[in-house]
């Protein structure tokens, strides 16, 4: 009796999964897929449990991939890699993915300026420099003629800043040469009478004294041309 009812006793529904058996792909269909949804080795390596190097040399040819290795690649990129929950790592908790977009003009234009500060070291060429005049009153008094000369060259977009503070002379004219200015002109009673500046030039030594005094026109179309020649040398 014990053995007809085990025998008509209902048996459970026991099912068992089977496993998902992945084509494994070739080589060429490998790169393919990785092409097709424009993976990284890095990130594959790291889903796959590959070394990166390895994986690297798998992928150009110069290494043998395993078995086990082929299957591992089949599997997340002849499967459905962008569905299976492996293909980013998870996120810790409290932390985001960040997004960054990329505009490579804006890249390219950021290290050709960096490559050019670098070069130039603060010493720019006069028609790519943004503080070329600094003008500088020898007294309180000639400061109206200071501004006249600011606002004449100002006309001519050239790059002029006066220096008007209580500071000495001196100090301003050191604040100027630190600041490298291309040129500073040293104005007082005698230029602001004959309408004419004494120039000096960062680059120039010989012109770091009192020297020849040039009229305010003649100066302004010097400057121009200069700027219009983008000349590196700092030489009027």
């Amino acid at each position: 009796t014990d053995g007809a009812e085990a025998e008509n006793k209902e048996k459970p529904d026991v099912k068992k999964e089977a496993k998902k058996e992945v084509k494994v792909a070739s080589l060429d269909e490998l790169r393919q897929a990785r092409k097709q949804k424009k993976l990284k080795i890095s990130d594959i390596a790291e889903n796959c449990g590959i070394e990166e190097e390895v994986c690297f040399r798998i992928f150009d040819g110069t290494a043998e991939a395993s078995a086990q290795d082929l299957t591992k690649l089949s599997n997340l990129l002849c499967g459905d890699p962008l569905g299976a929950p492996n293909y980013r790592k998870q996120l810790t908790p409290g932390y985001a993915r960040p997004v960054m977009i990329h505009r490579a003009i804006f890249g390219s234009f950021e290290r050709f300026m960096a490559i050019l500060m670098e070069h130039f070291a603060g010493r720019w060429p006069f028609w790519l420099s943004p503080r070329q005049v600094l003008v500088v009153p020898v007294m309180p008094s000639v400061n109206d003629y200071v501004l006249e000369v600011q606002a004449l060259f100002d006309e001519h977009d050239i790059n002029i800043d006066v220096d008007v503070s209580a500071d000495t002379m001196k100090a301003k004219i050191r604040n100027g040469q630190l600041a490298q200015y291309n040129f500073i002109f040293v104005v007082g009673a005698q230029e602001k009478e004959s309408r004419t500046v004494n120039i000096r030039n960062r680059d120039d030594q010989a012109t770091q004294a009192k020297g020849e005094l040039i009229p305010l026109d003649e100066a302004l179309e010097k400057m121009l041309k200069l700027r219009n020649s983008r000349a590196l040398e700092n030489k009027l």
